[in-house]
């Protein structure tokens, strides 16, 4: 099947089917119900955008496989609820992230204020020194309803030390949905030394076995018990 290289560095998308890898890059989101998490994941892997999706149960995912500087990996994407009552469920997925990825509504304030309480939740499960941040304000197309600006947006990644970015899911507006990934990406690689093949060894070996729980294929969580439903947003 055919590649497209994105118009920005090396960060050319493959299938599965073309390259075979062992690198795997852990991304989680993180944000309430309703902000677009799901339809973010499914615009990067899918290209593709569900106006009648429902609320996410449990946790879903998504996997696409990369070429970043000549170099491939596979970037296995975990979507959580944003409902309380799956948060002890869900926090399991936290373990190894490579990268956090957490979302609000720039249409609804509440969401955003929320950012708070989801990095403290994230702060509890993640490796503070060397997991990757970055905040995503999505729905910029409805521009008629904003509610929080860019500029608090940037002000709250910058006291979280994170990046940011604002991205429509809807219609992937200058493809920043994409570039988020990338800067993601770029940020993680050098942390976890997956352009190095001798220092990685231990990085690939544990990656081989997470990914022997999962068929990445079918998306069906085979070795761990969860609820698992395509969904929301």
């Amino acid at each position: 099947s055919k590649s497209s290289s994105l118009p920005y560095n090396d960060f050319t998308e493959v299938t599965d089917e073309e390259i075979d890898t062992q690198d795997l890059i852990k991304l989680v989101f993180l944000g309430d119900s309703g902000v677009g998490k799901t339809n973010i994941m499914s615009r990067f892997s899918n290209d593709a955008f569900n106006m009648s999706s429902k609320p996410t149960i449990g946790v879903d995912f998504a996997v696409k496989t990369i070429k970043f500087n000549n170099h491939y990996i596979k970037l296995q994407i975990w979507d959580t609820a944003g409902q309380e009552r799956y948060r002890t469920f869900t926090s399991a997925y936290f373990k190894d992230a490579h990268g956090i990825i957490i979302v609000y509504d720039v249409t609804d304030r509440q969401t955003f204020n929320n950012v708070r309480e989801w990095m403290k939740i994230a702060y509890d499960h993640i490796d503070k020194n060397k997991a990757s941040l970055i905040f995503l304000g999505n729905k910029v197309d409805l521009h008629g309803d904003r509610d929080v600006s860019t500029a608090e947006g940037e002000d709250m990644a910058k006291e979280y030390r994170a990046m940011f970015m604002e991205v429509s899911a809807f219609n992937n507006v200058g493809l920043n949905i994409n570039k988020a990934f990338y800067r993601l990406v770029e940020d993680i690689a050098p942390k976890y030394e997956f352009l190095d093949p001798e220092i990685a060894a231990d990085e690939r070996a544990k990656n081989r076995s997470e990914s022997q729980k999962i068929n990445l294929k079918s998306g069906i969580i085979v070795a761990e018990s969860a609820v698992h439903k395509r969904g929301c947003c």
